[in-house]
């Protein structure tokens, strides 16, 4: 059984190293070793949350209440179906694919090369690109 003191000293010495600015003031604030702790800190709350906002379903209730589900996947949410503790299937929102164009279909204006680019250069040109 946990104790409460040891539990509350934990949460305390957590959030004093959180609160810390001293870590390494010698490194940009982008580079140092506290802003990296942060974001790692960050990333695993979202993968906490992203994994905690699945349901999870045995196969069983997935077939009996399947219309459902997919009621609740036309939402945006994410569902899991399980066998036992074991994942076997994930239901998620369809995306269409992007359309991709056909060979040899156009998909832009055509390209228009003005007659002066085409045009012979006269001397001064030639020098100046070091061809005469």
């Amino acid at each position: 059984m946990r104790s409460e003191n040891g539990s509350r000293g934990r949460q305390e010495a957590s959030r004093s190293l959180m609160e810390r600015e001293d870590i390494n003031p010698a490194l940009p604030e982008e580079k140092s070793p506290r802003r990296d702790n942060e974001k790692l800190l960050v990333d695993v709350v979202n993968l906490f949350l992203r994994h905690e906002a699945m349901k999870v379903v045995a196969t069983n209730e997935a077939k009996t209440h399947l219309s459902s589900l997919l009621q609740d996947v036309t939402k945006g949410e994410t569902i899991v179906i399980s066998r036992g503790r074991k994942r076997l299937a994930k239901l998620v929102p369809y995306e269409e694919p992007v359309a991709r164009p056909r060979v040899g279909e156009v998909i832009d204006s055509l390209l228009v090369i003005p007659d002066e680019a085409l045009r012979p250069m006269n001397e001064q040109e030639l020098q100046t690109w070091g061809l005469k």
